[in-house]
């Protein structure tokens, strides 16, 4: 699986630590950045769009920004 993947599983979004994992350097993240591909949402999570977040992606977002047993709640 990869990052695409996950991050369309997970609302297009994706954690650094996840990226990482896959082999994505901190050098390709700051270049998609740099180059409006991706946005960083967080210190640790990162968005494979740019616009609004929708509000399951808000949710989201506030899950894998916790980490762990984070859940979302309704």
């Amino acid at each position: 699986m990869g990052w695409r993947d996950i991050a369309h599983a997970q609302q297009g979004l994706i954690t650094r630590a996840q990226l990482h994992a896959l082999g994505v350097t901190r050098g390709m993240i700051r270049h998609r950045i740099s180059t409006d591909r991706w946005v960083a949402r967080s210190s640790l999570v990162i968005g494979t769009t740019t616009g609004e977040l929708t509000r399951t992606q808000l949710m989201r977002l506030g899950v894998l920004h916790a980490g762990g047993a984070a859940l979302i709640g309704d």
